[in-house]
């Protein structure tokens, strides 16, 4: 069976980009390849992603991965063709696209159904996103998602039958593991200095985006924390969705306290992800909506203890292992950040249900038999 893998991703979505490298890595050093073949396209400027992938054969489309434009028409076009022209059997797409024509077994991972849940794209974009979220529910043989919420989301709202949906959770990234809290506090102040002043912090990792993440009610009642306890709040991550507005309320609650207390970091390189983490008193990330939510079990995998919404996915990826909170309720929020410092950093033992069950292995193993089901 001749298995494509439409693997393009733009340069800024970071984490469409680990579950496609994550999957075609453990496919190829795992997959039975005696009868099958398989094959990744993406675009020529990512093709170093997959250089060390020796069982998988790459080819590449020369257009530029940010150009959203081009690359939908490309795909709603062009890539029809050369499924064709290549007797691709069954095509795989790792995140939803603009892809109307079926033209072989076709798979769709759909993780979330975000844009029925928070407003957060413009209409038009909003509109054809609904669209081809409808037409990959008809056209495709198996749709996986990555939590029981998305999947429930997916029948309610797309009316896709539950013996067409399978869940196979993200995995975590397994180079975040806990480090000494001193020393790699001290490493974060000496790679970005505006975090000098910083001796102990409050974590959010993540886009800063407006309304799914929820940033500005984090912001509206965190300082009087922060101050209670001599605390620093710090947000990493790059802009997104009226990023603006959050910048602005970091601002306001700047001024509101007896010193900068909320700084925002944007993007940092991934090896001081780990540092960030495990230098962290608390990993603060109360959502409207998550399709899983990788940050909180990023943070889980350094030790970090976390505050996380109880609605949509986040309780299932927390495990039990996190303080769940109404994400609405101010009183709440405040209650559960001083619980959680009271209590302070659990021992890593005490993660290890989520540990072991959200990993890439069981993912890679998981989507080997749906493959292996689909003739």
């Amino acid at each position: 069976m001749r298995i494509l893998i439409y693997g393009r991703f733009s340069s800024h979505h970071f984490a469409i980009r680990n579950v496609i490298t994550s999957i075609c890595k453990g496919l190829n050093e795992t997959f039975d390849f005696s009868k099958n073949e398989i094959i990744i396209l993406s675009n020529k400027a990512n093709e170093k992603a997959f250089a060390e992938m020796s069982n998988l054969k790459i080819d590449t489309v020369d257009i530029d991965p940010d150009n959203a434009m081009k690359n939908q028409l490309y795909t709603l076009f062009k890539l029809p063709k050369y499924i064709k022209q290549n007797k691709i059997d069954l095509v795989i797409f790792p995140q939803i696209t603009f892809y109307y024509w079926k033209k072989c077994k076709t798979v769709f991972y759909i993780d979330d159904l975000i844009e029925y849940q928070v407003k957060n794209q413009k209409s038009l974009s909003l509109k054809l996103r609904k669209f081809f979220y409808r037409r990959a529910a008809k056209i495709s043989d198996r749709i996986i998602t990555i939590s029981e919420n998305s999947k429930s989301d997916i029948q309610r709202i797309l009316h896709a039958p539950a013996n067409k949906i399978d869940i196979l959770y993200c995995g975590r990234d397994e180079s975040l593991v806990p480090l000494e809290k001193g020393s790699s506090i001290q490493t974060i102040k000496d790679a970005l200095p505006r975090l000098k002043d910083v001796t102990s912090y409050l974590l959010y990792v993540g886009y800063l985006a407006h309304p799914q993440k929820n940033l500005l009610f984090v912001l509206d009642n965190i300082g009087e924390i922060l101050k209670e306890r001599n605390l620093s709040f710090v947000l990493v991550g790059p802009n997104g969705k009226d990023a603006d507005l959050i910048h602005t309320k970091i601002n306001e609650q700047n001024q509101k306290l007896d010193k900068e207390r909320i700084i925002s970091t944007g993007p940092v390189a991934k090896d001081l992800l780990p540092k960030f983490y495990s230098g962290a008193d608390g990993f603060i990330f109360v959502s409207q909506y998550e399709g899983f939510g990788m940050p909180v079990l990023e943070a889980m995998s350094c030790g970090c203890p976390v505050i996380t919404s109880n609605v949509s996915s986040l309780p299932e990826v927390a495990s039990g292992c996190a303080e769940l909170i109404n994400p609405h309720d101010a009183v709440e929020f405040k209650n559960k950040i001083r619980k959680l410092l009271d209590e302070g950093k659990k021992d890593i033992s005490f993660y290890e249900k989520p540990l072991n069950t959200y990993t890439w292995r069981n993912h890679v193993d998981g989507l080997s038999n749906l493959l292996n089901t689909i003739k």
